[in-house]
């Protein structure tokens, strides 16, 4: 399951695979957490710069092999237990206000991929090829990619401010 839960979108008999790839992430998760109250842990985080060079080389490896398959299992854990432990220098380097707000708008981002997805596939590269107007994979990701990043920038401006909006008059209200 957490060799091939993320990849899953459908159901595979009785299984609903959305459900288990929401659960594999999940069981990483706990496994690291679990690690961290091992004595294992407290080992580790005694080799500072081992600890530290093996969690900048465990990123770079997600981003730069396109198999993520085996890369992500061994290296998810390892970047998650570097941003955990507030003195290393993963921690540190995110830890700056450009890397926050850039926390924000993941989450919006998150939030609104599938919906932006589903959209763009289903309805708008549809019709495009209609039309005779065909893009390659590359074409429809940055297409994707760019409409994603804009509409979670949006939906990001307009929750903060209806919540100031709100803020605002709870605040009259009670005065």
């Amino acid at each position: 399951l957490l060799n091939t839960g993320v990849d899953l979108w459908a159901n595979y008999g009785p299984f609903y695979m959305p459900l288990l790839r929401a659960f594999s992430p999940l069981c990483i998760g706990v496994l690291t957490y679990y690690f961290t109250v091992t004595a294992y842990w407290a080992k580790l985080k005694e080799k500072t710069v081992f600890f530290n060079v093996i969690s900048i080389l465990a990123l770079v490896s997600i981003v730069a092999f396109g198999d993520y398959d085996i890369i992500f299992l061994i290296t998810t854990p390892i970047v998650l237990l570097a941003c955990f432990e507030e003195h290393s220098w993963m921690n540190r380097v995110l830890n700056r206000s450009l890397f926050r707000g850039c926390g924000k708008l993941s989450f919006a981002v998150y939030l609104n991929h599938a919906l932006i997805q589903r959209f763009l596939y289903a309805v708008c590269f549809t019709r495009l090829e209609g039309l005779g107007i065909s893009l390659n994979d590359y074409q429809r990701g940055v297409v994707y990619g760019v409409i994603l990043t804009a509409y979670s920038v949006f939906t990001l401006y307009l929750v903060e401010k209806l919540k100031n909006n709100f803020t605002e008059r709870s605040k009259a209200a009670v005065r």
